[in-house]
């Protein structure tokens, strides 16, 4: 009887060392994972931007409205940021510049006069949060909320006032969403999909003697592909 009361023992020492040494590797292998989501990154990236504006034009007392403009073009840029994950959830905090490539112009005329309005989008920089959730050792999927600021440049050309410039900056909520994936060596690539809400802002272009205004309200759309380093 003794004989089997210490082989039971045994054999339940042995089922409690198995079952710790499984739970160590799967606990080992869930920090290794997580690890590679964890700190500092860097990088830059490459994609396209479309903006879909719309102005209210004001000439004295002279108003004119237009929506349903539209311009896309190149958006390049870098990123810094840091992360931390906990139990497969991801937490990080970015900051990023771009510049882009679009230009919106209208235009309208009648005999003797010909009036035209030019917008380029340039520099953009800002600030986002994001969570997410690992799905696997390599793979991250995540969400984005942040807040983003676009300068952008304006034009006015009129017969008989030649051309005038003002440039203003656009502020405004911006949310995506992206999918990341990082190899042993912490290099990682990513694929994110961004739209920015921008609130309104007047640009006034003056002679000295006659003022034009553009009152614009920009949304914009961005997809991008993205490299970095996790230090």
């Amino acid at each position: 009887m003794a004989s089997k009361s210490i082989s039971g023992h045994s054999r339940s020492r042995t089922g409690l060392l198995a079952v710790g040494i499984a739970t160590g590797m799967v606990l080992s292998g869930n920090a290794a994972a997580d690890s590679r989501f964890q700190g500092v990154w860097a990088g830059a990236q490459i994609g396209w931007a479309g903006y879909d504006i719309e102005t209210s034009e004001r000439d004295g007392d002279d108003r004119a409205k237009n929506e349903g403009l539209a311009a896309s073009g190149v958006s390049a840029g870098f990123f810094l940021g840091t992360s931390t994950v906990q139990n497969g959830w991801y937490l990080g905090l970015q900051a990023n510049v771009h510049m882009n490539d679009a230009e919106f112009q209208s235009s309208a005329s009648e005999p003797g006069f010909q009036i035209s309005v030019d917008l380029d989008v340039k520099e953009s920089y800002g600030l986002d949060a994001r969570i997410g959730r690992l799905v696997s050792d390599n793979v991250l999927f995540y969400g984005l909320l942040g807040y983003q600021l676009t300068k952008v440049e304006g034009r006015v050309s009129a017969t008989g006032i030649g051309s005038l410039d003002d440039d203003d900056t656009f502020g405004g909520v911006r949310g995506g969403f992206g999918v990341e994936y990082v190899t042993d060596n912490r290099v990682f690539t990513r694929m994110e999909y961004t739209m920015t809400l921008y609130g309104s802002e007047r640009l006034e272009f003056s002679d000295g003697v006659d003022t034009f205004s553009v009152r614009a309200e920009p949304q914009a759309s961005a997809i991008h592909l993205g490299m970095g380093y996790r230090f």
